[in-house]
């Protein structure tokens, strides 16, 4: 027998390099990520722990590898929130930059603060707009 014969290639059939390059991977992908912060440290540890049975002539060795990587970058939006008439409460994403604001999107349609068109609501008032009624004529008549 070699005086130590241990080749971290070969451990456990290959096994371990097999989990060392999957987690390389793992940060190598965190890495390119753009949702990430480029230039926060990434870590791999791996720990080997050996432990011997009681006469000390076997020994169990363990790996296990800990990845630390960046996080993703936080996204931040506003909301706008209310009650309905029925009490209800309502809440959608502020797509201006102010509540009550009217927007372009990218295909220059007007928008409302909450992205519906503009177009829409007034189609739909449109539609449940009722006759006006006149109270001069009423009064004359």
């Amino acid at each position: 027998m070699k005086k130590i014969d241990l080749n971290l290639s070969s451990l456990a059939s290959g096994g371990v390099q097999e989990n060392f390059d999957m987690e390389v991977k793992k940060l190598l992908k965190n890495i390119q990520d753009p949702n990430t912060d480029a230039e926060k440290p990434r870590k791999l540890v791996m720990t080997l722990t050996l432990l011997p049975d009681e006469s000390r002539e076997l020994i169990k060795l363990d790996s296990q590898i800990k990845l630390t990587m960046a996080p993703t970058k936080s996204v931040t939006t506003n909301l706008i929130t209310g009650k309905n008439p029925n009490g209800e409460i309502e809440a959608q994403e502020l797509k201006s930059g102010a509540k009550g604001q009217m927007y372009f999107d990218e295909e220059a349609t007007v928008r409302t603060d909450t992205g519906v068109p503009v177009e829409e609501i007034e189609a739909q008032a449109t539609e449940t707009k009722q006759d006006v009624i006149d109270l001069q004529k009423q009064k004359k008549a």
